[in-house]
């Protein structure tokens, strides 16, 4: 799978909140997805995109720069 994004706000966000396991099962997804959002593999629908904002606290923009750049 070839990496499309670079997202290390995410990254960093995400360490402060704990493990990719914790996190990813404060928002109800597995591990692997979380991991292949935070590295730039996959990009979630808009609603996870929502929840993971609200739950990292930080503005969807931030966190996916490469979805909403101008």
């Amino acid at each position: 799978m070839e990496k499309k994004f670079n997202r290390p706000f995410f990254k960093e966000v995400r360490k402060k909140l704990g493990s990719q396991d914790k996190v990813a099962r404060d928002l109800g997804i597995s591990k692997d997805y979380l991991r292949f959002i935070e590295n730039g593999y996959m990009t979630p629908g808009v609603e996870l995109m929502k929840k993971i904002a609200s739950h990292f606290g930080e503005p969807i923009q931030k966190l996916f720069p490469d979805v909403f750049s101008i």
